[in-house]
């Protein structure tokens, strides 16, 4: 069956009536009646949240976490020395605070960020 009207006429035809928009587009409805009638500001403020404050529960410190976490320490340490020693006694062109430096704040990021979620 074909359609007889043109979407111009449909469009000047409810103009002023919102309430064929509420079918197939739901949320026009309230956009549409905000436009045409503000809300008062007092309504406004009551209707926003002014304050949330959320507390999360805090995990106990996991023993085993905590080794793995000195232990990896202990390595990163280890390897510090070992790369000192082998640019100083072999003829590398870099310095080791190229290697070390890196290493150390990739360590302290990883310290960091364990310690900061308790």
């Amino acid at each position: 069956m074909p359609c007889n009207y043109s979407l111009d006429s449909l469009l000047q035809a409810k103009r002023y009536s919102v309430r064929w928009l509420s079918k197939p587009f739901p949320m026009f409805v309230a956009l549409s009646r905000f436009f045409r009638r503000p809300p008062v500001a007092d309504e406004a403020d009551i209707a926003f949240i002014q304050h949330l404050h959320v507390e999360h529960p805090r995990e106990p410190r996991n023993r085993r976490s905590e080794l793995i976490l000195a232990i990896g320490w202990l390595l990163v340490l280890i390897k510090c020395v070992v790369v000192w020693w082998a640019c100083q006694t072999y003829s590398v062109p870099i310095h080791p605070g190229w290697i070390i430096i890196p290493t150390l704040i990739g360590a302290a990021l990883c310290t960091g960020l364990y310690w900061r979620r308790f």
